[in-house]
């Protein structure tokens, strides 16, 4: 289709990674449909344009346009047909000709955006969308301003989120004999008045109109001269500061014959505007914002009768693409128009036979890739567009069970800031109690606070100290006070540079330190018998993320042995979390603006049952101070340690 004018587009990101089978669907409401691809793979489905573009991919995960509403600006449309019974929700005439199609260009692009998926003819890219109808020309011309008062009249329609125009001007072969490319996929043009940074007719990008609620698609024309046809030349266009004149929400789409594997009609070559000492100083090239959709003999609604018609061309094309943005606005109906253009030019195929990027653009729209995230997803703390952190785990040493559950629904968010409902509970992982080898060996009156930050301590008469890395711990016990008695009370002070029981990092936030205060009682009998048996609480400090707080975590522990002439054989339970919180905020709902919300809960990591342990260990009395300890430990998880350790006596 010819006419006199037409115009522009751009986007946003965010980070971590996850699998398709981890996320499930966004903030949109998804439409009720069969999770089987193949069952879309019906003959009404094969227009030659929904199977080239795995639209049944998007469908089968509930996005059918639903709730989108498509501008069709174009020669009227055949109300009678049915497929587009009940489909048009506004319509309008510029012409005062009435809204009948008399070119049949209208009407098959229509249905080509949302024919209705009724088991005869064909169905559109978004057979759930509605349409909004305006008749900006009843021949194959259209007149340019008719096109920006369609866009105006529609503007106060809030569902109309998509305009379409496949309308493209003819050049002058005074103009193209004035163009002349200077490189792969670069134009520049000489010619006196309409070269340069001109515009050919004279038009300036501001005379298109976009609504900024608005996605505009347009076909970037029939012509093989290497570069697109105005008004797909606004796309690219800058103001004196060098953004957008549009602000990135025009789409420029070319037609990929699929059967010839071939281009037809304009490529993505770019008209360079600031050329300059054989330098294209342009900001933005046309490829930046041209993607290719089917456009050879699409089976679209015929403007006399019921029947369908092929028709072939870019305008076909521009209309794929329009029917493609309403199913990723049913997705992301908060998204700005620039950023769901951006979906599709970020997934779009470039696997393409001979792809280049002066050529085929960002490639072949794909609406599989389209409904997937987008590069690395990951968790945010500040809201949908904040900075999204990678997704880390998150070890405790006791239950997990709490915590899975309470993340096997998260929002998570992708470069383009879309949020996808994602299952994290694997992102909880069990976490090795013991950072010492020999941890699990045990000789009467050994504080668990000080072997679990890995610890040794220097022993004397009352007490014990011990740092290593940070980490402090210290012993009393009543020997300070000449007791003699076989029972002995001792209570032990650590600090850490982490919890012992709960690790994590990234989003989730950091330990910054802990205090654990244990309580002992140590019997030793005159025959080698001992018992041992405790208490302890961890406090700690964190640098708050999606984990608020940690609470304090409660543990009792217990032992019994045997020891004479060296030899020290026991068994008993480690430390077992009795009581222990971690207090999450995690990303919920996303609503109707966009707007990410938290909420906040409790999870208990307290373990359901304490994990035995049993070891035995030699002592060899080097000199009066020192000894040396060989050990071997293990408990009822597998947990195995063995070694030797040097302790001195003071």
């Amino acid at each position: 289709m010819n006419t006199q004018r037409r115009h522009t587009l751009l986007a946003l990101a965010v980070a971590a990674t996850l699998s398709p089978a981890a996320w499930a669907q966004s903030m949109g409401t998804p439409t009720a449909t069969n999770p089987n691809a193949s069952s879309y793979l019906t003959a009404e489905y094969n227009n030659r344009a929904n199977n080239l573009i795995n639209a049944n991919a998007a469908y089968a995960r509930g996005w059918t346009g639903r709730g989108s509403t498509v501008l069709i600006m174009d020669t009227g449309v055949n109300t009678a047909h049915p497929d587009l019974a009940g489909k048009i929700k506004y319509a309008i005439d510029f012409t005062g000709t009435g809204l009948a199609d008399r070119v049949g260009h209208g009407t098959h692009l229509a249905g080509v955006v949302a024919a209705a998926r009724n088991g005869s003819g064909t169905h559109g890219v978004a057979y759930d969308a509605n349409l909004a109808i305006a008749k900006i020309a009843n021949s194959s011309t259209l007149i340019w301003r008719n096109a920006n008062y369609a866009m105006a009249w529609a503007s106060q329609y809030s569902d109309v989120t998509v305009a379409n125009l496949s309308a493209n001007v003819n050049y002058h072969k005074t103009y193209t004999a004035a163009s002349r490319q200077v490189a792969p996929g670069l134009w520049i043009n000489t010619h006196a008045e309409h070269g340069g940074k001109n515009y050919y007719n004279l038009e300036s990008p501001n005379s298109l109109v976009i609504p900024r609620n608005m996605a505009m698609t347009v076909s970037a024309g029939n012509s093989t001269l290497g570069y697109v046809q105005n008004p797909a030349t606004f796309a690219t266009a800058t103001d004196s500061s060098g953004n957008l004149v549009h602000g990135g929400r025009l789409l420029v789409v070319g037609h990929w014959n699929s059967g010839r594997s071939v281009i037809e009609g304009a490529t993505a070559g770019h008209m360079c505007k600031d050329y300059r000492v054989n330098t294209c100083y342009d900001r933005y090239r046309m490829s930046d914002f041209y993607i290719l959709a089917p456009g050879s003999q699409v089976i679209g609604a015929a403007n006399t009768g019921t029947g369908t018609r092929p028709m072939s061309g870019t305008s076909q094309s521009a209309a794929v693409a329009a029917g493609a943005l309403a199913v990723i606005n049913q997705m992301w109906p908060y998204m700005t128009p620039e950023n769901q253009i951006q979906v599709l030019l970020r997934t779009a195929n470039k696997n393409l036979q001979g792809y280049k990027l002066e050529t085929h653009g960002q490639g072949l729209l794909d609406l599989d890739r389209a409904t997937q995230p987008i590069g690395a997803v990951g968790l945010t703390t500040t809201g949908r567009t904040g900075r999204a952190q990678p997704i880390t785990a998150i070890a405790i040493s006791g239950s997990t069970s709490q915590a899975q559950g309470r993340l096997s629904s998260v929002t998570v968010v992708d470069e383009l800031q879309r949020d996808f409902t994602a299952n994290l509970s694997s992102a909880v992982t069990q976490r090795t109690l013991l950072r010492d080898p020999l941890a699990l060996v045990h000789e009467p009156g050994q504080s668990w606070s000080a072997k679990l930050i890995g610890v040794h301590s220097h022993q004397f008469q009352s007490y014990s100290v011990g740092q290593t890395a940070g980490n402090v711990t210290m012993s009393l016990n009543n020997g300070m006070w000449g007791s003699n008695e076989a029972g002995r009370h001792q209570v032990t002070l650590t600090q850490a540079a982490y919890n012992p029981f709960v690790q994590y990092s990234g989003a989730w936030g950091s330990v910054a330190n802990s205090t654990t205060i244990e309580y002992d009682y140590i019997y030793r009998a005159k025959s080698g018998a001992w018992a041992q048996a405790g208490v302890a609480s961890t406090a700690t400090v964190v640098n708050p993320g999606l984990v608020e707080r940690v609470g304090a975590m409660q543990t009792i522990h217990g032992v019994i042995g045997y020891s004479q002439s060296g030899m020290n054989v026991y068994a008993g339970i480690q430390p077992w979390m009795v009581s222990g919180a971690l207090h999450l905020r995690v990303p919920g709902a996303v609503d109707e603006r966009g707007v990410l919300s938290y909420t906040s809960s409790r999870v208990s990591v307290a373990a359901q049952r304490p994990v035995a342990y049993a070891g035995i260990n030699y002592s060899h009395q080097v000199d009066r101070a020192s000894r040396v300890v060989f050990g071997l430990a293990g408990n009822e998880t597998g947990d195995y340690r063995g070694g030797v350790t040097f302790s001195k006596h003071f």
